[in-house]
């Protein structure tokens, strides 16, 4: 007959994996978990990075933010859908809009207007336009309001189809462009009677182009 096994003072019984895993999680240390939490974002970043073919100086200038920006512009360009150009423009803005406005990356874009286009309503593509037309209005709020004021003055225009007027893609140039396409005299006419009568909307567009009238 056997005799009972005596436990030595010292003598401890192995735990089971489970448990084992479970304790060294525990005390693992705020800077190990902060690491892996690290590893993971990298590879996140580079994996959208690498779905988007974003050019690698976009790509090293995210990884530079604080992990927790990179989390967040991650987090909006997944659920938005961010296409390659739209997500090298935020990349761009973000950082000079959140200097400006005192904040973290990550806290500006916990901003209520922002999380309003981010999870509203309307497809991907929608919120993604109306995410980077709010991310410039920030950074340049002078030249929206002065295309605003354009397309107003524009919309107070009584033109015809054949008459066009083309706002200046850099509003910096200043320059206003009318474009008439005619096939006959009586449109010829027709134009410069419109030209004549809405001079005053062509003059105020030209005031806010040059900087004379302020928005």
């Amino acid at each position: 007959m056997n005799e009972p096994r005596l436990e030595r003072p010292n003598e401890k019984w192995p735990e089971p994996v489970g448990e084992q895993a479970q304790r060294d999680a525990l005390h693992a240390s705020p800077h190990h978990l902060q690491q892996q939490e690290c590893e993971g974002l990298d590879e996140s970043v580079e994996r959208l990075a690498s779905e988007r073919h974003l050019p690698q100086r976009y790509v090293a200038a995210w990884r530079s933010w604080d992990a927790r920006d990179q989390e967040a512009l991650l987090r909006v360009a997944r659920s938005l859908k961010l296409r390659t150009g739209q997500l090298m423009v935020a990349i761009e803005l973000l950082p000079e809009v959140a200097l400006q406005q005192g904040l973290a990356i990550a806290e500006f874009l916990g901003r209520e207007e922002l999380r309003h286009i981010i999870d509203g309503p309307g497809s991907a593509p929608q919120r993604a336009h109306a995410f980077i037309e709010a991310l410039r209005t920030f950074r340049y709020p002078r030249l929206n309001r002065m295309l605003k004021a354009l397309k107003d003055e524009l919309k107070a225009a009584k033109l015809l189809p054949f008459v066009k007027v083309a706002l200046p893609k850099e509003l910096s140039c200043g320059e206003l462009r009318i474009e008439l396409r005619l096939t006959s005299q009586a449109q010829l006419d027709a134009a410069l009677k419109v030209l004549a009568d809405n001079r005053h909307v062509f003059l105020r567009m030209l005031r806010i182009l040059d900087g004379t009238d302020e928005v």
